[in-house]
């Protein structure tokens, strides 16, 4: 991760946390792949135009881990939350 980060070091802080809570699996069921991104489980831009403030889209709840070709397919749609399964939290719609 680079200190050089476009986000922030708040954000590199927060990443870190995640892809350690998540084991650096990418949480998407389905998929066992290396997670190297984190992303929200519902997308930022969207929380921030329904009022949700930049705390509240980035809080650790709303992020998970997630592999590079998860992370693109998903682009700006929300996830959806499901039970518990086979370690994972979500399935991307």
């Amino acid at each position: 991760m680079s200190k050089y980060s476009a986000r922030g070091k708040e954000w590199d802080a927060k990443r870190a946390v995640v892809l350690e809570r998540d084991n650096y699996r990418c949480m998407n069921i389905g998929c066992n792949n290396e997670a190297t991104e984190v992303d929200h489980v519902y997308p930022r831009s969207k929380a921030l135009q329904e009022g949700w403030t930049p705390a509240e889209a980035d809080d650790l709840s709303n992020l998970v881990a997630m592999c590079q070709g998860c992370n693109r397919s998903k682009q700006d749609k929300a996830t959806t939350r499901i039970e518990f399964e086979d370690s994972k939290w979500f399935k991307v719609k």
